[in-house]
């Protein structure tokens, strides 16, 4: 029965660890996308004659382009700060288990 606890102990504690790491390599990601590698996420359109004839404005289009960005930044935003708040308690409390345990044994 020992052994089933230590192991939900270790499993948990793992899972937290890689929801941390998740989470930051997000924040990251977004962090990099938004400030240094800011044409990451540009996608170049091109205008073409029936759109022009079919009445699409080019600008409507770039900022549509514009808020999909944003909304997908900060969608990876989100994320990346819950898979945080979720894990990192996770993670904390069963090390410290892990480390209680380690001690004793």
């Amino acid at each position: 029965m020992e052994w089933i606890k230590k192991t939900y102990i270790y499993v948990f504690s793992a899972v937290g660890l890689i929801m941390v790491l998740i989470g930051a390599a997000r924040l990251i990601n977004v962090g990099l996308r938004t400030y240094i590698f800011t044409e990451a996420d540009t996608s170049y359109m091109y205008p073409m004659a029936a759109d022009q004839k079919n009445g699409i404005d080019q600008e409507q289009i770039i900022l549509a382009q514009e808020h999909n960005q944003r909304a997908a930044r900060e969608s990876d935003a989100a994320w990346g700060i819950s898979l945080l708040i979720v894990g990192l308690p996770l993670f904390l409390y069963h090390f410290r288990l892990v480390k209680k345990e380690s001690f004793h044994a």
